[in-house]
């Protein structure tokens, strides 16, 4: 399954479906079933954004794959209409010039209990099948 790595608290949000939608420099072909992984590292800005969301940053999972979403659309963030930028996505997301927005459907997100634990990688990359099903 492909899989992409977001820092937190960003990967939480979209576990939780309040974000559904991924802002990132690079379109991607890809429609489909993806895994988001929480990642290891993160920094003193990310972990104060997180207290700013409602999260402790001690107890976020990191280094695990949180859910399954379904991506449904990639298209240049200058395409989006205002059913898409709500104040949350806008505050969740970089919608600069230049950038691509990764839209999932939050009725399809499902997390992963227990989440899996994975290293992660930059870029979308593949993690087995086998590994997700136990906790799918």
């Amino acid at each position: 399954m492909k899989v992409l790595t977001l820092t937190q608290p960003w990967a939480q949000l979209v576990a939780e479906g309040h974000k559904t939608i991924e802002t990132r420099s690079w379109p991607v072909a890809f429609r489909g079933e993806l895994a988001i992984h929480a990642a290891k590292g993160w920094t003193k800005a990310d972990r104060e954004f997180a207290l700013e969301c409602g999260y402790k940053p001690e107890e976020m999972a990191r280094g695990v794959i949180l859910c399954l979403v379904a991506l449904i659309d990639v298209q240049p963030v200058t395409r989006l209409g205002p059913a898409y930028l709500t104040a949350n996505e806008r505050r969740y997301g970089n919608y600069s010039a230049g950038r691509y927005a990764w839209i999932f459907d939050p009725a399809r997100t499902r997390r992963l209990l227990p989440p899996v634990e994975a290293k992660g990688a930059q870029g979308v990359w593949l993690i087995p099948d086998e590994r997700l099903a136990v906790s799918a």
